[in-house]
């Protein structure tokens, strides 16, 4: 008997201490609207301990934490709170909406959460209700307005997100991410963002975040990131329907359906179709007539096999995609599977030609996260089959089947409570690649592509809440290139007003080009009547010298090994080419030839730059370069900017940067030949052959044979370039002259430098009126330089607009932006330069949003219908009209 009662006091000894060790505190939370606010982030703070609100704004936190304490209560797009909570009383907790105002949570900057006004570069933000308010085909085009920001519509569905200039087709220097997963198609350097399967009510919040992030993101994140964060199905359960109609035959329709099953467990499905007509060629513009170059068949290139008859450059563009999510969270953790299979086809555009491509895509994402703790594993592949994508230039086909496997992991921690923050991370990027030798050649069996990273990130409040230094360092080991590099930046934050922020920062940054411009090998011009020559692509991985040059003309059949023209052969051609006039007749022709075998000599060549057209500079030889493969590029960047909100109207936004690259590589090609003495050099080598007799005999003088071979020889003498020396790569093609493109690297005596200004400014009116207007300048070359791509970028841009914004009833807004002309030169084997004029483009959309969930809504982009181009080589666009529906429930 005395067992059982020392049992039951036992136990309710042990009941006693749990319940003394679980405080459980449960509330509410809401807007000043009175709204339950579903997904807020309720945390203990100076732990990792807490819990967010369900869909009713409700949240029960257990915690051994003895009352009081305080707990922090976060929602992106609202002002954070710190209450004090004295006991397990019911909570209701107001949050009011900071309307883009510096105390919003932002969490791309640093990859953890804190204060837009904290964070240590230049940051946008989009809430969902902003984004709601706008009508498009694509969220992308919500980025349009913001203050440093490109959205390039280079034709219907077809977007490029670019900050800080240095825009080129097919790739930037920005970061693309959509819930943390970096969207870049493996094996280029490019975001497809058409293809997201995504719509816009299913967006949280798009964060912006301008300035070098490579320290914290990775090489190549030289400009800046953009990040799509959509909606939790626990959070955000129920289902939205919505379709919409266009000009250019556009059609879209898209669905998201979220079932929260639990408030811990949570699964969502999203679907869009997208489809519509390209903007077309002008056949009457002469800009335009460089597109389809007569090049019809399309054919594989390996075996010659027609694939395909092409009478015209194909114009549909569709997008079909579909994802899945699974949310899991329980007492801290999160666990989040994202899974989704996109398929589509479009024209794509490049200075060196257009051309088109349909493709599936399939990717996987994983993510691990609880308090300062995540881990990440996200795949993505993409298959282009034999005769889905080609070139219109070359009538050569592509062939990809590419893989990206990438892991991400970081710990965040207070070292010191309230004053250092740390932060420890690593990922590792493989990229793998299969293209049946169409775009990796010889190096097929070897470009694997990998990159692995650790960096260290200390946050120090020198002076909480006023002064805060940030530094970073990243060391990044670029398993292709064989180098190791160091990323480090530093960065100064100064708060003189809880509303005001200066901030400074200095970085030095890795940049690796993609694998396909490290391991390329492929085609991208082939012989015409007006290119009587090949033009292949050799990534930097390439390596070649000219120890056993050979000399490769325009002429059929005219080849030799070295680049001094032997005189014997030009005599040939010369005395051929007489014929051919009839200056000569038969029987001269014949008697004339025989001297060949005993010309000697030969004609020294000069050597033409192809990329620039003009002889190379003093000094320079061209037969002495031996690439070797290329190392990443170096730059160094410095920033001042400023970030604040004056009378609670005002929003500034400021940014003053300069870069320059001390390390990179520069665009090389094998030399051309030129022979400007080779009639001089012939009438000196044949003069001495034949005496005034035999001159005579063939009823020809001195003088008149000096002055036929000196006739004879300006068709070559005539040609800037006759043909290409032949290094120890250029053999891909016997006997067809070969120009080959590569990267070298180069350590810049003078570094090349670029900078620029951006400033934002936004008032307030009230909490629906705004007004905004931002200026861009952009520099990207200093130097003037010709050897880098100066890019395709106006250096001045100007937006501005008014805004009025409500959740329901109606919301609408109109906009105007400008850019300067500007001419975009390109140093690549066509030499290409377009002029871009200057343009202005009006835009205007409307929605209502009733309260049953429907909303109906309109734009109009390009009211004024001003013909323009987003390259100087793509189609002309003009006003663009989208009618949508939704429905919520």
């Amino acid at each position: 008997m005395k067992k059982k009662y020392v049992l039951v006091l036992v136990l309710a000894f042990v009941i006693q201490l749990s319940s003394i060790a679980q405080q459980q505190l449960q509330g509410i939370v809401k807007d000043i609207h009175n709204s339950p606010l579903p997904g807020v982030s309720i945390i203990i703070e100076g732990t990792s301990s807490g819990t967010s609100s369900n869909f009713d704004g409700k949240f029960q936190l257990n915690t051994s934490k003895q009352f009081p304490f305080n707990i922090k209560v976060s929602f992106l797009g609202f002002k954070s709170k710190i209450i004090e909570v004295k006991n397990n009383k019911v909570q209701t907790i107001l949050l009011e909406e900071s309307f883009e105002l510096m105390d919003e949570v932002v969490l791309t900057a640093s990859r953890k959460a804190e204060k837009r006004i904290d964070a240590p570069a230049s940051v946008s933000i989009i809430s969902s209700k902003k984004i709601l308010s706008k009508p498009v085909e694509n969220p992308v085009k919500a980025l349009t307005g913001l203050v440093g920001v490109e959205v390039s519509e280079e034709n219907a569905g077809q977007y490029s997100v670019t900050l800080r200039g240095g825009r080129y087709p097919f790739g930037n220097e920005t970061l693309i991410m959509v819930d943390n997963r970096n969207i870049k198609i493996p094996g280029f350097d490019v975001a497809d963002l058409g293809r997201l399967p995504m719509i816009s009510e299913d967006i949280q919040q798009i964060e912006v975040v301008r300035g070098p992030a490579s320290a914290m993101y990775g090489p190549g994140v030289t400009s800046g990131v953009v990040h799509f964060m959509t909606k939790s199905p626990i959070d955000y359960p129920g289902t939205t329907i919505t379709m919409g109609l266009g000009t250019n035959s556009t059609f879209t329709a898209g669905v998201k359906h979220a079932i929260k099953f639990s408030d811990k467990f949570g699964v969502k499905i999203s679907a869009k179709y997208y489809s519509a007509e390209a903007w077309k060629y002008d056949p009457k513009d002469p800009i335009d007539a460089h597109v389809f170059n007569n090049k019809t068949s399309i054919v594989n290139g390996l075996t010659g096999e027609v694939l395909r008859t092409v009478e015209k450059p194909l114009t549909e563009v569709k997008n079909m995609g579909i994802s899945a999510n699974m949310e899991y969270r329980n007492n801290g953790h999160k666990i989040k599977l994202n899974a989704g299979y996109i398929e589509g086809k479009s024209p794509f555009y490049l200075d060196r030609g257009d051309g088109y491509w349909e493709f599936p895509s399939f990717y996987a994402q994983l993510r691990y996260s609880k308090g300062g703790f995540f881990a990440q594993y996200s795949s993505s592949f993409l298959k282009v089959g034999l005769g889905d994508a080609f070139s219109y230039k070359t009538g050569e086909v592509n062939v990809a089947e590419n893989a990206a496997h990438e892991f991400q992991t970081q710990y965040n921690f207070d070292a010191i409570k309230n004053i250092l923050n740390v932060s420890i991370g690593g990922e590792y990027r493989l990229e793998t690649t299969d293209s049946k030798k169409t775009v990796y050649g010889r190096y097929e069996d070897e470009d694997d592509f990998g990159v692995l990273g650790v960096y260290l990130h200390g946050d120090l409040a020198v002076i909480p809440e006023k002064l805060n230094i940030k530094l970073t360092g990243r060391i990044d080991d670029f398993q292709a290139m064989d180098a190791t590099e160091f990323s480090p930046q530093f960065a100064v934050v100064y708060k003189p007003a809880p509303n005001h922020s200066i901030r400074g920062s200095w970085s030095r940054t890795a940049l690796a080009r993609s694998s396909i411009d490290f391991f390329g090998d492929v085609i991208v011009g082939t012989p015409s009547e007006s290119q009587p020559f090949y033009i292949n692509y050799l990534g930097g991985y390439s390596k070649y010298d000219y120890e056993n040059a050979r000399t490769e003309t325009f002429i059929p059949g005219v080849s030799f090994d070295g680049t001094d023209m032997p005189l014997s052969i030009a005599y040939q051609l010369a005395i051929g080419g007489l014929l051919e006039e009839g200056a000569l007749g038969q029987g001269q022709y014949d008697a004339l030839i025989g001297l060949k075998e005993y010309i000697q000599g030969t004609t020294a060549a000069t050597f033409i730059n192809p990329l620039t057209g003009a002889v190379y500079e003093e000094g320079v030889n061209p037969l002495a370069a031996k690439t070797d493969p290329i190392k990443p590029k170096i730059t160094e960047n410095v920033e001042f900017g400023y970030q604040g909100v004056i009378n609670d109207k005002l929003v500034l936004d400021l940014s003053v940067y300069w870069g320059r690259r001390i390390k990179g590589d520069y665009e090389l090609t094998n030399p051309g030949v030129h022979y400007g003495s080779v009639g001089k050099d012939l009438i000196t080598a044949v003069s001495p052959l034949l005496t005034d007799d035999q001159l005579a005999s063939f009823g020809i003088d001195r003088a008149t044979l000096h002055y036929m071979l000196s006739e004879a020889a300006k068709p070559i003498e005539n040609e800037a370039i006759i043909g290409f020396v032949e290094h120890s790569m250029g053999n891909k093609y016997d006997g067809v002259p070969e120009m080959h493109l590569t990267y070298n690297n180069r350590t810049f005596n003078e570094s090349l430098k670029w900078g620029g200004l951006e400033l934002g400014a936004q008032y307030l009116i009230t909490d629906k009126w705004s007004v905004y207007a931002n200026y861009t300048h952009v520099n990207n070359d200093f130097n003037k330089s010709n050897l880098v791509n100066t890019g395709l970028t106006p250096k001045n841009r100007v937006k501005y607009g008014v805004d009025y914004t409500q959740d329901k009833g109606i919301s609408f807004g109109m906009s105007a932006r400008y850019q300067d002309p500007y001419t975009a030169s390109f140093v690549d084997g066509y030499g290409f330069k377009g002029l871009m004029p200057s343009y202005t483009i009006v835009d205007a959309n409307a929605n209502y949003r009733f309260e049953n969930g429907l909303s109906l809504a309109g734009s109009i982009q390009n009211i004024n219908n001003t013909s323009y181009r987003a390259y100087p080589f793509t189609p002309k666009i003009g006003r663009m009209l989208i009618l949508n529906a939704s429905y919520s429930f």
